[in-house]
């Protein structure tokens, strides 16, 4: 199992999407997002920003949240 960091940074970079772009399709600080990434968040992100990550990466529903419950 990936950590969420790793599955978000892998689909953008895929996506070929900026951290930039994924924050402002998110509505989420840059920042934020960056630290996420690289795992410097002890804790993972809201159900609800993850949500938001999901249906912004065209992730299938569930995949980030899932992969949250087993990070934590």
């Amino acid at each position: 199992m990936h950590t969420v960091g790793r599955l978000i940074r892998a689909r953008r970079t895929e996506l070929r999407l900026t951290l930039r772009q994924l924050a402002l399709a998110v509505e989420c600080a840059e920042s934020y997002l960056s630290q996420i990434e690289t795992g410097r968040r002890d804790r993972p992100p809201s159900r609800a920003l993850l949500v938001r990550l999901e249906r912004a990466l065209r992730l299938d529903p569930g995949k980030l949240t899932a992969a949250a419950q087993w990070q934590s």
